[in-house]
């Protein structure tokens, strides 16, 4: 009775906080930045949770037949703790970084001013951007604004932009801008004029990465990141106004510990499951009793 008044009391508690901590931020109050209260208040849920985790798995007399509960309560604990250790210490800096083949930084500052050093220097190469082909929309000059009249007008077999009684046909070359790439604006037939869709297929940044004498140089690109020292480097935005990329440097000393608790969470599923009714015996399927049949 003891144990589940403990149980029960710690619970309620861990209620109690994450309530107040929800009411919170529907309120809009914004936690102050000299004291983070929302990871104090985090951290501290996570705790009691793990405890209350870890009371309930091993808090009874040791059955080999739960060993699967227990693989998965010890994954739930690896995995909250490797939550608590990046809420406690984990990096997450984002850092505005310009093309330029002749710089290298060895340090990223915080949005509070604090510099951190990340044990190798990195430097922004270049950047290329890859468009899917450009489509046309077709819109009416009137008094009252532009009216749109026509949509996604694409290249067609023959290589041209058809806008039919709008203007006629126009090839890649006829609409090209001397840069590279094509106009984003045509002037058709009488008030009637397209302009261009260009959407990107794909952002690539060129990294050199420089650990004393050793220089690297890597492709980086959306949902694909680099790996160094423990930071992993994200490629978020980019700008082609001030060919400036947006670069997120994320490190969780966590991370592992995390990782093996999904593994063991798994595991312990599987095993809890799957493995157990089966080398028990009470996997099997029973017999279905025929109708009519007495009992």
């Amino acid at each position: 009775m003891k144990f589940i008044k403990i149980t029960m009391t710690a619970f309620s508690v861990l209620i109690l906080l994450l309530t107040a901590f929800g009411i919170a931020q529907l309120c809009g109050w914004e936690w102050p930045t000299e004291f983070s209260a929302a990871n104090w208040v985090m951290s501290v849920a996570l705790g009691i949770f793990c405890v209350l985790i870890a009371v309930s798995a091993f808090g009874q007399k040791f059955n080999v037949k739960r060993l699967g509960s227990y693989i998965l309560h010890f994954g739930f604990i690896a995995f909250l703790i490797g939550c608590l250790i990046y809420t406690a210490s984990g990096v997450h800096v984002l850092t505005s970084v310009p093309v330029n083949n002749s710089a290298a930084y060895s340090t990223i500052q915080t949005s509070d001013g604090k510099l951190i050093e990340l044990g190798f220097s990195f430097g922004l190469d270049n950047f290329k951007i890859e468009y899917y082909d450009p489509v046309y929309d077709v819109y009416e000059k009137t008094a009252d604004g532009a009216k749109q009249v026509k949509t996604d007008i694409q290249l067609n077999r023959d290589g041209v932009f058809d806008f039919g009684k709008y203007g006629g046909k126009y090839t890649l070359a006829n609409l090209s801008d001397g840069k590279g790439g094509i106009v984003e604006q045509i002037n058709l037939k009488d008030n009637y004029v397209a302009f261009v869709r260009r959407a990107v297929k794909k952002y690539t940044a060129t990294v050199s990465l420089f650990d004393g004498n050793d220089k690297k140089v890597k492709e980086l690109t959306v949902n694909h990141p680099l790996r160094k020292k423990g930071f992993k480097i994200y490629l978020m935005s980019y700008s082609d106004k001030n060919r400036t990329a947006t670069l997120l440097f994320k490190k969780d000393y966590g991370e592992w510990l995390s990782t093996s608790g999904l593994v063991l969470i798994m595991g312990g599923t599987f095993f809890h499951c799957l493995v157990y009714p089966v080398i028990s015996g009470k996997g099997k399927r029973l017999p279905l009793k025929k109708e009519g049949a007495e009992k």
